[in-house]
């Protein structure tokens, strides 16, 4: 494939988002990288019009479509089916992107023979008023090479951002498109069929703006944190046992891992929290079944000796 500023399509799911639509449009037009295609999506919105009419104010500067409410997932499936370009970035009504993010992405993938790697990186957390917060930055956390050598370490460690991604359209025909039975965990079930297998790059630099706030669906969708349990017990249950040695070493770091991550950065979890728990114990338990009381390492027996009843 001959580079040659390949069209990029960032699209934008947005239901009932008059209030920041406009500056998510806004930071997409302002892009540095010279061949976009902007796709807004508004999935139903019930606003009296207002999020309809903010997308057509930007008339022939964007592709404006509206479609029945099915949800963030439906309505990056429906943007997916609609873009010309050979790489999807997805852009949530509610961020921000800096204008060299598509430009500083596609710059790394310029001095790749493989044009279709999965790049990503950080970005700097805002409130509802733009005001900064914090900085999510998997580079200053974690080494590239752990980060860049199993993809799925990235994802079960919090350090992909599915805003912060270029996507080449070649990956939605190996693993298909977003769930759209799944309202708040529709990004975290593509990465973890997505990143199997795949090459990923962690771009240095802060190319996002993430907003947190009381309207978003992570907050507002009661089931939310059902389906998050449900998702975590689903990725240890579906991670090969291969995955699990790449990742940590061993399956009992794994599990044991995955539980320290869990119950620090998502407490409330707590199903997933105590399931990771149970199955670091099982996996210790078993080896000393098989190899003798004196079988297990210092931080194998530590553990178990712990939670021994």
């Amino acid at each position: 494939m001959t580079y040659s500023d390949p069209l990029v399509s960032i699209i934008i799911p947005v239901f009932n988002g008059s209030n920041f639509l406009q500056e998510a449009i806004d930071s997409a037009l302002n892009q540095t990288y010279p061949n976009i295609e902007i796709i807004v999506v508004n999935d139903g919105s019930n606003d009296n019009q207002l999020t309809e009419k903010i997308a057509l104010s930007y008339k022939n500067r964007i592709q404006y479509y509206y479609k029945e409410n099915g949800g963030v997932g439906s309505a990056l499936n429906f943007g997916i089916n609609k873009m010309k370009g050979d790489y999807f970035s997805w852009l949530s009504h509610d961020d921000l992107y800096t204008p060299q993010k598509v430009e500083s992405q596609m710059s790394i993938l310029k001095n790749h023979e493989d044009k279709t790697l999965i790049v990503t990186g950080g970005y700097k957390v805002i409130d509802k008023f733009k005001n900064y917060q914090y900085d999510v930055n998997p580079i200053s956390k974690y080494s590239k090479e752990k980060l860049e050598g199993s993809p799925l370490f990235a994802l079960m460690r919090g350090a992909i951002h599915g805003c912060s991604t270029l996507i080449h359209k070649s990956h939605f025909q190996k693993v298909g498109v977003f769930r759209t039975d799944l309202p708040t965990t529709q990004d975290y079930d593509f990465f973890f069929r997505l990143l199997r297998g795949e090459r990923i790059i962690f771009q240095e630099g802060l190319y996002v703006l993430s907003r947190e706030h009381e309207e978003q669906g992570s907050k507002r969708i009661k089931s939310h944190v059902n389906e998050c349990n449900q998702l975590w017990i689903g990725f240890l249950d579906n991670t090969s046992h291969e995955e699990k040695i790449k990742m940590s070493g061993s399956a009992f770091l794994f599990y044991k891992d995955t539980w320290v991550f869990l119950k620090t950065e998502r407490p409330y979890y707590t199903k997933a929290v105590d399931y990771a728990k149970s199955r670091a114990i099982k996996e210790a338990r078993q080896y000393q079944m098989l190899h003798g009381d004196g079988a297990l390492n210092s931080e194998e027996a530590h553990f178990l000796s712990t939670f021994e009843s």
